[in-house]
């Protein structure tokens, strides 16, 4: 008998905010044997950030203000 240390998939979510809009992310999925020979698992780890808007003419806004305080 050979020793499978298999876990499996998992995905680990951390809200640090309570609205829920700030999260830690953690996770490990199995790739597909036929396209990836060298790796059976990928792991990673994330922060995500979630904004909700209305309309397109918000997201549009959005984007313009944040592009034109990075040219500062």
């Amino acid at each position: 008998m050979a020793n499978n240390n298999f876990v499996g998939d998992c995905d680990l979510q951390y809200l640090l905010t309570k609205n829920g809009n700030v999260i830690l992310k953690a996770y490990s999925e199995t790739n597909d044997r036929y396209f990836t020979k060298s790796a059976l698992t990928t792991q990673g780890v994330g922060l995500l950030v979630k904004r909700d808007f209305s309309n397109w003419r918000e997201l549009t806004t959005f984007i313009k203000k944040r592009q034109s305080k990075k040219k500062r």
